[in-house]
């Protein structure tokens, strides 16, 4: 491929990048990689979530690596590489929507307990509705791994009065290609029952 080729290609993937950078568009560019969202049914069948229609189930030989503690989350959903990784815990209850920014707070204080060479990033809540009055509160920070480091996610919902922690991972390499979409993901949660509202 000759210099000219190469600036052409270049040129146009950094046009599908600007264009299609929305969970929501007919596909998404992330990276280099192009992805087809849609509906996923998780955890429970009435809990959806906007995920690649290219993610499938973390196979339970691969989770177990990953998540070596037997408290692993059951639901994973992951990349073909298995290197991109979304998982759910769900079920703890909940007094108040509120809640979940003192649980973020409690599970990074409990990370960086356990690992202080956690190198923590970012943290913030948004509302994943319109009217203001669902919160998702998230946190992120890199973990030390065998050669490249991981970057995390982790992002608190009360869904039916319950906690969800959706619990998002890759390599800090992707990280910046992901962090992008990462709002629009946890947005898109929803139960069947809070469509009634």
């Amino acid at each position: 491929m000759d210099e000219k080729d190469r600036i052409i290609l270049e040129m146009r993937n950094k046009g599908r990048k600007a264009v299609h950078q929305s969970i929501y568009d007919a596909y998404t560019m992330i990276g280099d990689t192009r992805y087809l969202f849609d509906w996923c049914t998780v955890v429970q069948p009435r809990i959806h979530i906007m995920l690649p229609k290219e993610f499938i189930d973390l196979p339970l030989e691969i989770a177990k690596l990953r998540y070596p503690s037997e408290d692993r989350p059951k639901e994973i959903k992951s990349s073909l590489d298995s290197l991109v990784n979304i998982a759910f815990l769900y079920g703890q209850p909940l007094k108040d929507e509120s809640d979940v920014i003192l649980a973020s707070r409690i599970y990074a204080a409990a990370i960086r307990q356990i690992n202080p060479s956690n190198e923590f990033k970012e943290s913030n809540t948004m509302y994943r509705d319109k009217k203001g009055k669902r919160l998702v509160s998230w946190y992120e920070y890199l973990s030390p791994a065998f050669g490249e480091r991981v970057y995390n996610r982790h992002a608190f919902l009360a869904i039916e009065g319950k906690l969800l922690q959706i619990v998002f991972n890759c390599p800090e390499g992707r990280a910046e290609q992901w962090k992008g979409v990462l709002p629009d993901i946890m947005a898109s949660t929803y139960s069947d029952l809070e469509r009634q509202f």
